[in-house]
């Protein structure tokens, strides 16, 4: 529930908030400036969530995803300096990352998780570019981004 409330529906909750103060002009954060305030609200709660996971001494697998959302968040933020990255593509970048590292640290079968994920990124990003919401290129960077933040996550918890 903590983490719902924390990743979801706080950010969920400030971006409608931004909109009808019109501080953005759309909920789809469509341009780099509209994804300014966002992004700086989403590390606040994100950073917030893993830093109470770290301190309470949580299973060591949520720490680290915690960990490469607010890492993802920042790296996000600062790439939307100069482009506008695909956060759809960041967000399964993690997610492929996370169940891959678990497929192949634990003894129990992932192969049929870590084919789901790369399915579920397959069409999360094939369909960011079908909509013409994003290039290539952008695609791409956020879904390497979403990558080096959890296998930076996963090293700085697990060491």
């Amino acid at each position: 529930m903590q983490v719902f409330v924390n990743c979801t529906f706080l950010p969920l909750a400030s971006i409608l908030l931004l909109r009808a103060l019109n501080f953005i002009d759309s909920v789809f954060l469509k341009t780099q400036r509209d994804r300014i305030i966002p992004y700086i609200i989403c590390m606040i709660f994100y950073f917030w969530n893993w830093y109470v996971f770290k301190n309470n001494h949580e299973i060591k697998d949520l720490v680290s995803v915690s960990m490469a959302i607010f890492n993802a968040s920042v790296l996000g933020f600062l790439v939307n300096i100069s482009m506008k990255v695909s956060m759809h593509a960041i967000s399964v970048g993690v997610l492929t990352t996370f169940v891959a590292l678990l497929a192949f640290s634990d003894s129990s079968s992932f192969s049929f998780y870590l084919s789901i994920a790369v399915l579920i990124a397959g069409i999360v990003c094939t369909s960011r570019l079908i909509v013409s919401d994003h290039s290539q290129k952008e695609i791409y960077y956020g879904f390497l981004i979403g990558i080096l933040s959890q296998l930076a996550a996963h090293y700085f918890v697990n060491t």
